[in-house]
């Protein structure tokens, strides 16, 4: 079967990237031709465009570089780029069925809006329209765009979400009972991507986030209470780190959790990479991240392991202590991903 994906694939972000890689390489491992459709959402694209200023961002620059040597070395990507319905009606024939997802590519706030690619909201006479692992991500209402949400759900044939807070968002307008499905970094084992060496020699701690001003506290204690003396800071500048990796390709962005001896994080995927690759963490996501990360750590029985307020030094060390069942994870988590696989498999039969 012939698929077209659509999602947030575009912008230097790592786990959106991931994620795209992750979708597309599990769908062609089941005998599905794949495309990545190249559509730049015109508002996230201004967003993440680069803007020249002195000193030039030149870290920024170096992100968005090897984001996008990846996109393109790492991704089917569609033959044409996209930047709207109209440019891509043209091509709807080439395929059998389209899936928006994962990500947050309900999200209709600022700057993204109600998209109306993103919810497979286009003529596909005969197409199968399926979401997967999609997310609303800090949607809480979808107030004047709700009938066009309506509408374009319910011309969906299976409706698969990322998290709960979604799938309660989705329910009342769909006419397919939500799914909840597992992220799509968790259907591909990332083989291809984990080859080469450690990033950093010997054990480290890998922080991952924003932790400076009042959140720098609950760092420092996990990092004494874990006894690593190299810290690891990705992306993000750190006072406690002991080294600094700016602006890593996706794959040295793996490694480097592949490897950590613990980690740090307030990121979805983040933590998911994490958990994915069983190294002991604690998560302390931002507000707007809490629910989607207490939810996937829920059916992997973590859930003790996400903040959902912020902590204190004494419950982060205390946490940063605690072992990890990482054999009573595992089982839940297999079940999970088979569901999900056996979603997808059902959607596209």
């Amino acid at each position: 079967m012939k698929v077209g994906i659509i999602t947030v694939h575009f912008v230097p972000n790592y786990g959106a990237v991931l994620q795209a890689y992750a979708s597309a390489a599990y769908l062609r491992s089941c005998g599905h031709e794949v495309r990545t459709i190249d559509y730049h959402q015109p508002d996230l694209a201004e967003v993440y465009r680069l803007r020249w200023k002195f000193p030039p961002p030149l870290k920024h620059w170096l992100r968005l570089r090897r984001n996008t040597a990846f996109v393109q070395g790492r991704l089917p990507l569609s033959s044409t780029r996209y930047h709207d319905v109209a440019s891509f009606a043209r091509d709807v024939g080439d395929y059998d069925a389209f899936i928006t997802g994962s990500d947050q590519v309900w999200f209709t706030g600022p700057v993204q809006g109600f998209d109306p690619m993103y919810f497979l909201d286009f003529p596909a006479p005969g197409k199968r329209k399926i979401s997967y692992a999609a997310s609303v991500g800090g949607t809480t209402d979808f107030g004047p765009v709700t009938e066009k949400v309506r509408q374009a759900l319910s011309r969906y044939d299976h409706i698969g979400v990322r998290d709960s807070h979604t799938a309660a968002m989705v329910a009342p307008l769909a006419k397919k009972e939500p799914v909840q499905v597992v992220d799509p970094v968790f259907l591909d084992d990332f083989a291809p991507l984990l080859a080469g060496p450690a990033p950093i020699a010997g054990p480290y701690l890998l922080v991952f986030g924003d932790f400076s001003g009042p959140r720098a506290a609950a760092l420092q204690a996990v990092i004494r209470a874990t006894g690593l003396k190299t810290v690891v800071s990705l992306q993000y500048p750190c006072a406690d780190a002991t080294h600094r990796i700016a602006a890593p390709s996706p794959e040295d962005w793996l490694r480097c959790f592949r490897h950590a001896t613990f980690v740090v994080t307030s990121y979805f995927h983040g933590t998911a990479i994490a958990a994915k690759f069983e190294r002991p963490f604690v998560a302390i996501p931002t507000p707007g991240r809490r629910i989607k990360v207490a939810t996937m750590l829920d059916w992997m029985r973590l859930r003790h392991r996400c903040f959902l307020e912020e902590p204190g030094p004494d419950a982060c060390a205390a946490l940063a202590k605690e072992r990890i069942d990482w054999d009573s994870s595992r089982e839940h988590l297999h079940a999970r991903v088979e569901r999900s696989k056996a979603f997808l498999r059902q959607a596209l039969a």
